[in-house]
């Protein structure tokens, strides 16, 4: 698969802070996804999930998104459709300014394991396919 454009790729802010989250357009599409078996990166949210005892693939990331987003900007959950899969969270945005609202809204959430906890704590286990 070849990618027109490539942006937000993860990074770190401190050493203890990895946005998972990359960008993709292909096409005309827009789709944000998350590499969840690379440990090299994402231990961290795996050592988190599991610690409340979430499984931590991409469905446990989707269930967890789907109640961020629905706390947080309702509206952008009409604009997305998920596509996750066991080691790797996906999801197609109908439009670049969608693919910016998701970033905008969760890379401050995932770069921040206390803030992230809160969502995971507080979550409805019944809302997510783990």
């Amino acid at each position: 698969m070849v990618f027109n454009r490539i942006y937000y790729l993860g990074y770190r802010k401190k050493t203890d802070s990895i946005i998972p989250f990359k960008g993709i357009e292909q096409k005309g599409e827009f789709f944000i996804y998350s590499d969840i078996a690379r440990m090299d990166t994402h231990r961290p949210f795996y050592v988190l999930f599991k610690k409340w005892g979430y499984s931590g693939n991409g469905y446990c990331w989707e269930g967890h998104i789907i109640q961020i987003i629905r706390q947080e900007d309702k509206a952008l959950l009409k604009l997305l459709e998920f596509e996750s899969e066991t080691e790797k969270f996906w999801v197609k945005a109908d439009s670049s300014q969608s693919q910016s609202r998701f970033m905008d809204l969760m890379n401050p959430i995932f770069s921040n394991h206390k803030k992230l906890e809160v969502f995971i704590k507080t979550a409805n286990p019944l809302a997510i396919d783990d």
